[in-house]
């Protein structure tokens, strides 16, 4: 298990790394307090699936990995408890510098993590896809849709069409390639093109979901929306041996 420790190391070092890089540019004023909470939503998540390589065969390497998204929702936790002080945190991601709200969007973020990271590891792409989906759908959608929305949705006044259409494209690229590098490093038996219709419907329904005016919890409906849908949609495929992995 030495293999899945030093992984989850590197794993930790290049997430925080990445959150401490954007608390540096929020500071000195060459991002606003929004995109640098929504540059952390969309890569903080495809940085811990690209290290998901480097940890073991092993049954335990799923749980060795979790540690990684568990210890920082832990931090947000004691953060928005008001337990530890992280001004800095705060200021990068909360919407009004109040430190409660990192039990919301922050908090779900980090437990959705946890919890597909033990249920699905990379025994199919059923959690790869989900994960991606609520990294760069609910990332891109708020990003696009402050910067370019005009077109109100007339049952969510907050939400417009262009962040839909944001939401859409990005889940559909990000699964894409998330699918197809796992897929080449054998993580499952399935392909990208046996994938497609997957990626379309589940991405199309998490965005119809994502629009709807639930404040708050809509980290919680696009993900469970999702997982639930893709599951249901196709069978996960017996995974084969990762012995190319082991062989590089």
């Amino acid at each position: 298990e030495m293999m899945d420790v030093v992984a989850m190391g590197v794993t930790m070092v290049g997430a925080l790394s990445w959150l401490q890089a954007v608390q540096y540019l929020r500071d000195a004023g060459f991002l606003l307090t929004h995109t640098s909470r929504k540059l952390i939503h969309i890569g903080t998540g495809p940085i811990f699936l690209l290290c998901w390589n480097m940890f073991s065969t092993l049954p335990t390497a799923r749980y060795w990995a979790a540690v990684v998204p568990g210890l920082i929702t832990i931090q947000f936790l004691l953060i928005g408890l008001g337990i530890i002080k992280d001004p800095k945190t705060i200021a990068s991601m909360s919407r009004t510098g109040k430190r409660t709200e990192l039990l919301l969007g922050p908090l779900q973020y980090g437990i959705i993590f946890v919890i597909a990271t033990c249920v699905y590891w990379g025994d199919s792409p059923v959690g790869i896809a989900t994960l991606t989906l609520l990294c760069a759908g609910e990332g891109f959608a708020d990003l696009i849709g402050r910067r370019f929305g005009r077109t109100r949705r007339p049952y969510s006044s907050s939400k417009t069409l262009e962040g839909s259409v944001a939401f859409f494209v990005s889940s559909v690229l990000f699964q894409v390639v998330f699918v197809y590098y796992f897929a080449q490093w054998r993580w499952f038996a399935t392909s990208l093109s046996e994938y497609w219709d997957v990626i379309v419907v589940v991405s199309l329904l998490a965005t119809v979901v994502e629009s709807l005016p639930f404040a708050d919890v809509d980290n919680i409906t696009v993900s469970l929306a999702a997982a639930l849908v893709a599951r249901d949609f196709r069978t996960p495929l017996p995974k084969p041996s990762k012995d190319l992995w082991l062989s590089l």
